[in-house]
Order: C-alpha cells, then sequence, then structure tokens
C-alpha cells in the first residue's frame, strides 16, 4: 500500500546513493501506528508553525534591545542570512528602524 524510498550504495566507499520506490503491504496492524504518527506529526508542525511565526517579532525586539546580528544568529540556531533578510523585510514594513 505505502511507497518507501530505499536508499542504497550503488559502489562501496562511493558515497553516491541510488534512491528507488520499493513498495510495501502493510497490513491493518501496520497502518494504524503509521495514522497515528502522522497526525502526531501533523500536530508538531503546526505548533512549530506558531512558534516561527513569532520569529520575526523576536528578531526585532532583539535589536531594538541593541543586540547583533550575530548574537541573534549563534543564540536561535538561525544562519546570520536568515536573521539579515528577516531584519531587513522587517525595516521594510516599518518595523524596524535602526
Amino acid at each position: 500500500m505505502s511507497t518507501e524510498g530505499r536508499m542504497t550504495p550503488t559502489a562501496p566507499g562511493s558515497g553516491i546513493l541510488n534512491v528507488r520506490p520499493l513498495l510495501v503491504e502493510a497490513t491493518p496492524e501496520q497502518v494504524q501506528p503509521l495514522t497515528s504518527d502522522y497526525h502526531r506529526v501533523l500536530r508538531e508542525l503546526q505548533d512549530y508553525g506558531t512558534m516561527v511565526a513569532g520569529r520575526d517579532t523576536l528578531f526585532v525586539r532583539a535589536r531594538q534591545a541593541r543586540i547583533t546580528e550575530v548574537k541573534i544568529a549563534e543564540l536561535t540556531g538561525h544562519s546570520r542570512n536568515t536573521v539579515r533578510k528577516v531584519l531587513a523585510e522587517m525595516r521594510l514594513a516599518g518595523h524596524l528602524k535602526d
């Protein structure tokens, strides 16, 4: 019923992977955990989306508190480019004045 990608090396030590789909028949007992996991992961993604939605405002508040872009990146785990991009967008929208 489901399709899963399997990665298999094309040659030992080559570092190249060949990805090909593999059809797998799922029993009803196997489908239920997949469905349960599916809904759990959907909720986690929604929670993450909610958390990330506040990221831009937090970046603005951090800059207004004179925290550097580099420090914001280090503390949040986002790249410096992401921090700079978000802050530039917030400046254009009038939410941040340096």
